[in-house]
């Protein structure tokens, strides 16, 4: 059973690993919103795995602020982000490229192995609880919970093996002289 609407004031009482209820999520702004919402609220881990950085998602400032906050929350924060093709991104100054390089040692951007082109999923798990699930990627369909560990598990399960056959995406690498 999940929301009809989501809205800040029904993401209140939503705690990351805490009791759990399904997010039924139908645009970009409502994956945004949780997804900003439960970044906020980790403070541990973020595996994402996307075919693009898809702007009206993730070049948003909720989003890259809670991203900085938790990249800077802990030495020991894990954030890996795999994507099929970084150009677009780094063509139209995406926020999120940015922030990767300027927090590589905390940030972590791969591309896709050949062996997953056709993955066509997105996903993310929050702290090895939360998730948000993309059953297809181009369309805004989507289902949330914060507290899953079954499910984290299994999609951080797939995220390592894609992540284990994944390359360093060049692009996100910053120089300093």
């Amino acid at each position: 059973m999940g929301f009809n609407t989501v809205s800040e004031e029904s993401l209140i009482d939503l705690q990351l690993g805490g009791h759990s209820q399904r997010l039924d999520l139908s645009s970009a702004a409502d994956i945004n919103l949780v997804a900003s919402h439960m970044l906020s609220q980790a403070t541990r881990s973020l595996y994402l795995i996307c075919p693009e950085l898809d702007r009206k998602i993730f070049d948003q400032d909720n989003f890259s602020s809670a991203l900085y906050d938790l990249a800077r929350y802990s030495r020991n924060s894990d954030i890996r982000i795999l994507i099929h093709d970084s150009t677009d991104a780094i063509r139209n100054g995406h926020s999120l490229v940015n922030l990767a390089k300027r927090l590589s040692s905390y940030i972590e951007v791969r591309t896709l192995g050949d062996d997953y082109k056709s993955f066509d999923e997105a996903f993310m798990v929050f702290d090895k609880r939360g998730i948000i699930y993309q059953g297809r990627s181009k369309y805004y369909d989507a289902m949330a919970e914060h507290h899953h560990p079954r499910l984290a598990q299994e999609l951080e399960k797939t995220f390592l093996d894609m992540w284990n056959h994944s390359h360093v995406d060049p692009n996100f690498r910053q120089l300093h002289i």
